[in-house]
């Protein structure tokens, strides 16, 4: 009989909704907290999108962030912690993506173009993507791809450990792995372009949730 990954999705509310949908899609069971009583249940973490993470946390002062909740910052990087102590696969999204950069040590651009509308920072706005050769996101999507942005910060240059993936052609990074652990991130939203956001000129972002569990699990 086959089994499931109990996946623990470190968010609250109703901020999670587009990363349940993906899950219950795939018949796959989850918890939405940030505060989980035996984190030893669960067998993989998802680090969803949301605000800026505060710059003290990188040891940089605020040039730029916005949206700051700190508590929750130190909520979901102490599950990120303990995932990473049992050595148990990670999927980062957005956010999460830049939460494990800082967590192994890197920094964050806290805006792109101080006071102008970036392109990453509109909302699903679709762009090209070069994908590194031989990465699975190279075998999914081909060398060159279209993904989705949200986002004014990025990540700064590679924390010690992560590998770079994939990147716009601005040379912002739009995805790593850890070149040691079961950890992907992606800065840009497949939970939004899959399902009822599917886009006809843009990748399908199921593929990626797919692939993940199929490498891990």
């Amino acid at each position: 009989m086959q089994t499931f990954p109990h996946i623990l999705i470190a968010q609250n509310g109703s901020a999670a909704h587009n990363y349940e949908a993906v899950l219950e899609h795939l018949a796959i069971p989850y918890t939405t907290t940030l505060h989980a009583a035996s984190k030893a249940a669960y067998d993989m973490l998802l680090l969803p999108g949301g605000g800026d993470i505060s710059p003290d946390l990188y040891h940089c002062s605020n040039h730029g962030s916005r949206n700051i909740e700190r508590q929750k910052d130190l909520a979901q990087l102490s599950l990120l912690d303990n995932f990473i102590q049992q050595k148990k696969p990670v999927l980062g999204i957005c956010k999460g993506f830049q939460l494990i950069q800082i967590y192994f040590g890197g920094t964050l651009v806290q805006d792109l173009i101080p006071g102008d509308l970036h392109y990453h920072s509109q909302k699903d706005v679709l762009h090209e993507a070069k994908n590194r050769e031989g990465s699975f996101l190279e075998k999914l999507y081909g060398s060159v791809c279209t993904i989705n942005s949200c986002h004014h910060q990025a990540v700064f240059y590679p924390a010690p450990g992560m590998k770079i993936l994939q990147t716009a052609p601005d040379h912002v990074i739009e995805a790593m792995c850890h070149t040691a652990l079961p950890i992907w991130g992606v800065q840009w939203h497949p939970e939004r372009l899959c399902l009822g956001f599917r886009q006809p000129d843009a990748v399908n972002g199921l593929a990626l949730f797919e692939q993940f569990l199929h490498d891990f699990f």
